[in-house]
């Protein structure tokens, strides 16, 4: 650890300190402004390029910074394929379930499927699948940057995932949604930043962007789209998109850190503008690390540093690149590790100022033993509910580490959560004779298989993925030789049970296993339990669905028993 601190270099360490502590006084500045309770779970006064970026950096995480590079290098561009669904996910959630969600002025989405459903239940559902797919995903999201820290600085595993976790719960439940906000627009900087100091370098090392694609080339790492039609393929076109779009429709169309965002905006317009942009943002980002894959593979073409013995796990690639490559530029090597940490922390504080939210309006807002309490007491209550999920986030990450690569666990827990998730939405506003009991067990079903099959294929000691050859003849002499599956065929593996075939599922397909399971069962038990002959008050059915019906201006109703007819929307087809 000593050498490994040395090695990083005091520049570095005061670089990255002053990106944690300028990370803190977002929050303490907020904090000590005094704003109204409800101020700390959202503002409706907010520019579009802010919550644009803060879209942008709470959906691309550490994990993206991590595991997009090591998954290029080492199995090829087909994940790319990601990239190209979400301009289609952003129109998708701005034109058919923004418009319903901006005009009832929420501030938890799920608030939404009690009204829908005149039911409690509905919304206590809800938020339990939210909070379930929220703390499994952010305690891999804390997880990532320490693989980055423990590498390069020397710092122990277990004190880089306490002290990233403890940084983020700090100003999130201090400063509120606004320090959540602008900590965002600073991070997403520092992020882009920091993916393309890796390009840059790449590119250099082997003499510029053409001939860092023709190595790429060479080596056969360029092949995008593959049109094999196989679920059990771990990637190919049909895989990926669908997968990917389902996955990505539900986490910015139906998911409360991005539908907190966006009603932060006055008016749906800008709403609208905001998701589309960010989609945008999105997509250049994950361009951005796709390419920085490309460029670490070009400068170590030859000479792999998982065979050769120098990294012990295939996320170790970056930050290997990073010390081997950066580490001789003062202060670029704290940039680096604030880039990671940026992606840790803006998707870590999001996804505790959404759990807070949720938990406060639908739990304890109305509740007995929270109606005597002053504004200032119900402040500090929303920072205390903060505070608790923070802690079970850091366990959360704990157990992380046991799962195999960031990138392909995230997807594989995001997925299997975000499709049942869409599910329910999809039947509570397309559906009309969709009622509470099909709704229910409709998402219990679609949770139970889509998760089964995730940690499923996570813990049953199912082979690791088949990777892309590499090389070694270019390392050193006294390099060490570890043996892996690269040269391991996928038809290799045969014989499998009916259990193991359903673990051998793309992991890419989680979200659309959940989707349809949810959606069928829905269905089917709201048939059989009366939901034909179901009243539905029309206000809460998408505008797709009321599309006959005149046009009329709407008003956001209340917002804590308060009128809010300055928030206007542009006025839709029901």
């Amino acid at each position: 650890m000593a050498a490994a601190s040395a090695e990083f270099g005091t520049v570095n360490f005061v670089v990255m300190v002053a990106f944690l502590v300028a990370t803190l006084a977002i929050g303490v500045f907020y904090g000590l402004r005094g704003h109204e309770a409800h101020r700390l779970l959202i503002s409706r006064d907010m520019g579009v390029a802010p919550v644009s970026l803060s879209i942008m950096a709470t959906f691309l995480s550490a994990i993206l910074i991590v595991g997009t590079p090591s998954e290029i290098f080492y199995f090829g561009l087909e994940w790319a394929v990601a990239v190209l669904t979400f301009p289609i996910a952003v129109v998708i959630s701005a034109t058919l379930f923004l418009p319903i969600f901006f005009r009832l002025g929420l501030i938890s989405v799920y608030e939404y499927l009690g009204r829908r459903y005149n039911s409690r239940l509905m919304t206590v559902v809800g938020t339990l699948a939210f909070m379930t797919q929220n703390l499994l995903y952010t305690g891999i999201a804390l997880y990532a940057p320490t693989i980055v820290l423990s590498n390069v600085t020397g710092i122990s595993n277990w004190l880089a995932i306490c002290v990233v976790g403890l940084v983020g719960t700090s100003y999130t439940a201090f400063g509120g949604f606004q320090a959540v906000i602008w900590a965002d627009v600073m991070q997403a900087l520092v992020m882009i930043s920091g993916v393309l100091s890796i390009i840059i370098q790449g590119c250099i090392n082997v003499g510029g962007f053409s001939q860092m694609l023709a190595v790429n080339r060479e080596h056969g790492r360029l092949t995008m789209f593959t049109w094999d039609i196989n679920p059990l393929q771990r990637h190919n076109f049909w895989n990926t998109f669908f997968g990917q779009l389902f996955m990505w429709t539900s986490l910015l169309g139906v998911n409360q850190p991005a539908v907190q965002r966006l009603l932060s905006l006055p008016t749906y317009k800008k709403a609208a503008l905001t998701s589309i942009i960010g989609g945008f943002m999105m997509t250049m980002m994950c361009s951005l690390a796709v390419i920085a894959g490309l460029a670490i593979f070009a400068t170590y073409a030859t000479c792999d540093p998982l065979r050769s013995g120098v990294t012990e796990r295939r996320d170790e690639l970056v930050p290997h690149f990073m010390a081997d490559q950066l580490g001789h530029v003062p202060g670029l090597g704290g940039l680096f590790i604030a880039c990671v940490l940026s992606g840790a922390l803006s998707t870590i504080s999001s996804s505790l100022n959404s759990l807070a939210a949720c938990t406060w309006e639908d739990f304890f807002r109305d509740s007995a033993c929270t109606a005597g309490l002053t504004d200032r007491g119900r402040r500090w209550a929303l920072r205390g509910i903060a505070l608790v999920f923070g802690v079970a986030s850091i366990g959360m990450a704990f157990l992380a580490k046991n799962m195999g690569g960031v990138l392909q666990i995230a997807i594989g827990v995001y997925g299997g959560c975000t499709g049942p998730i869409l599910g329910l939405f999809c039947m509570a506003l397309f559906v009309p004779f969709s009622n509470r009991a099909g709704a229910t067990v409709g998402l219990v079903a679609g949770l139970c298989v889509a998760l089964w099959a995730s940690f499923g294929a996570s813990f049953s000691g199912a082979s690791p993925p088949v990777m892309m050859p590499t090389r070694q003849d270019g390392c050193l002499a006294n390099t060490t030789t570890i043996i892996t599956n690269a040269t391991q065929p996928e038809s290799a593996i045969v014989d499998k049970s009916a259990l193991e075939t359903f673990y051998s599922i793309s992991y890419m397909l989680y979200s659309v296993l959940g989707f349809v399971t949810t959606t069928i069962t829905a269905i089917i038990v709201s048939l059989l339990t009366g939901g034909l002959k179901a009243e539905v008050d029309g206000e809460h059915l998408s505008p797709v669905v009321k599309c006959l019906a005149p046009k009329k201006k709407y008003r956001l109703s209340h917002i804590n028993g308060t009128s809010n007819t300055g928030f206007e929307m542009e006025a839709i087809k029901k």
